[in-house]
């Protein structure tokens, strides 16, 4: 159940800026070797003073030199505008986007981008187009998730050179505990709250429509009037009890490590969202007012991410 709550959430991306990059073009073993085979060549060529055999060697070497040539060509207008990463839990996939763009009148081919262990398939970048490739990381522990030196390489036209641009930008994805633990909300400082059973405020009488704000509950949005086209809006109720409830971090400390705590704050933080009760955090010394909605559980998960070192 907290895999599937947790697969619906996400946060903003994160964006690094672009540095500049430079062009490195080197001999891979295909290449050393069809030197070596040249070397060779050459000097049977001299040994036996054989016209045709120097002819072909040297026609062989002009085409190994233009080959390194036109691999730095095609990477030549190659740009990495920047990375982003959102938000995920602990033990999901961080896909962390790569955008690409071809600032030359070319086209390139046959490009690929690796950073740590992985590497993406192949692609080309038109003329002017840009291109955007995914990298997936596991997310293994709880904090920040830098993305590693990325490298863009190609071996075009002959696989006998490989030309390559670097980048190291600061793009990090955010890595929430996983929501998980067996302990229901804690009970509200109200009774009158408790005994309404964490109910919405004043959902008893309807008062009206108002127009939709960062934050509200969805339970709270007024389809029937979105569905009539009169925009997105929120139904208002008036009468009844306000539930709030709060999270801390010092009424865990019975139930294990400390990522075992963050990881029960972070379900009831997905619980107390999921039933529309406004909700508070108390880590220690970080303290988040109480409030409800997207943007509020986004900080909170933040919160509880960056709590710490992670163990």
């Amino acid at each position: 159940m907290a895999s599937a709550t947790a697969a619906g959430v996400r946060g903003r991306a994160e964006v690094s800026p672009p540095p500049r990059i430079a062009v490195r073009v080197l001999p891979n073993r295909y290449g050393w070797l069809m030197l070596l085979v040249l070397g060779v060549m050459l000097l049977g060529s001299i040994n036996y003073n054989n016209n045709l055999g120097y002819a072909l060697t040297f026609l062989l070497m002009g085409v190994w030199v233009m080959a390194h040539v036109h691999g730095y060509r095609n990477l030549r207008g190659i740009e990495v505008l920047g990375a982003r990463a959102t938000p995920v839990f602990v033990g999901e996939e961080a896909v962390f986007e790569v955008f690409v763009c071809n600032s030359s009148a070319r086209a390139s081919h046959g490009l690929a981008i690796s950073a740590g262990m992985v590497t993406t398939d192949m692609f080309e970048v038109a003329a002017g187009d840009s291109h955007t490739a995914r990298l997936s990381f596991p997310a293994q522990r709880r904090g920040v998730l830098p993305l590693p030196p990325v490298t863009i390489a190609s071996g075009f036209p002959l696989a006998i050179g490989t030309a390559r641009i670097g980048w190291r930008g600061e793009a990090s994805a955010t890595v929430y505990p996983h929501p998980a633990g067996a302990l229901p909300l804690p009970e509200t400082d109200d009774p009158a709250a408790a005994a309404a059973g964490y109910a919405l405020s004043g959902d008893t009488d309807f008062a009206g429509l108002r127009a939709y704000r960062t934050g509200d509950s969805l339970r709270q949005i007024a389809w029937k009037a979105l569905a009539r086209e009169r925009g997105l809006h929120v139904k208002r109720f008036a009468g009844g009890v306000a539930a709030q409830v709060e999270l801390r971090l010092r009424d865990l400390r019975f139930i294990g490590d400390p990522e075992t705590q963050l990881s029960q704050l972070a379900r009831w933080v997905m619980d107390a969202e999921r039933a529309g009760i406004s909700y508070s955090l108390d880590l220690d010394h970080v303290l988040l007012p109480a409030g409800v909605g997207e943007a509020h559980r986004e900080f909170c998960l933040q919160a509880l991410a960056h709590y710490g070192p992670p163990s």
